[in-house]
């Protein structure tokens, strides 16, 4: 299961789990783009959660780092938080024009989602919407039909041990979390030994 960080920590050694989570409008987009000129798998999220997104920032910056296409995961495409109607309602408005630029896409998944059907046209599911949604058996119903498909899963806003052990018992591709971004140094330390965890036995993936 990979983890996908933003910028802080630049002074640490990760394993090669660990991927780079960048959003454009964020402060630490120099470190994260650093990473990616090295070599990083990563992921880029739209800004949405935190209501900033842009549309010309956010697609300029996709035509910048068409260099690193290789090595995305997918793009994020704008949704609406806690609202899944929405959210596939701006899904068809965004996803063709990432997908033509040549990214692999994220379709997220709202609360409310398990009620209805997935867009035609992603690569990636990504679970997200309100905490108590994203825990429940309504969004695991979600990770199985994407799985079914042959999709990437992604969690976002995964910071804890228990959210690493829950996911991945549920054999999720990837998952994100901005944590370290509050005391870096002690952060990376647990999110490294929560990760490893992963790899014994019971969490075998």
């Amino acid at each position: 299961m990979m983890y996908f960080i933003p910028g802080a920590g630049k002074k640490h050694n990760f394993p090669d789990h660990f991927g780079s989570i960048v959003n454009p409008y964020n402060k630490d987009i120099v470190t994260s783009t650093l990473r990616i000129q090295k070599g990083w798998k990563w992921i880029c999220d739209n800004g949405a959660f935190t209501g900033k997104f842009q549309e010309d920032t956010f697609f300029a910056f996709l035509d910048r780092m068409a260099e690193y296409r290789s090595q995305c995961i997918f793009v994020v495409a704008p949704d609406v938080v806690g609202d899944a109607n929405k959210t596939l309602e701006k899904f068809g408005k965004f996803a063709t024009r990432i997908k033509a630029l040549g990214y692999p896409v994220a379709f997220v998944a709202q609360d409310g989602q398990e009620d209805l059907e997935f867009p035609d046209n992603f690569d990636c599911l990504f679970i997200g919407g309100s905490t108590e949604w994203k825990m429940s058996y309504k969004a695991e119903i979600c990770i199985k039909r994407a799985q079914a498909l042959g999709k990437w899963v992604h969690v976002g806003r995964v910071n804890t041990r228990k959210r690493i052990r829950h996911f991945a018992l549920l054999n999720i591709d990837s998952v994100d979390g901005t944590a370290i971004v509050f005391k870096p140094d002690e952060r990376i330390r647990q999110i490294k030994r929560w990760t490893h965890e992963t790899k014994q036995p019971l969490f075998y993936m």
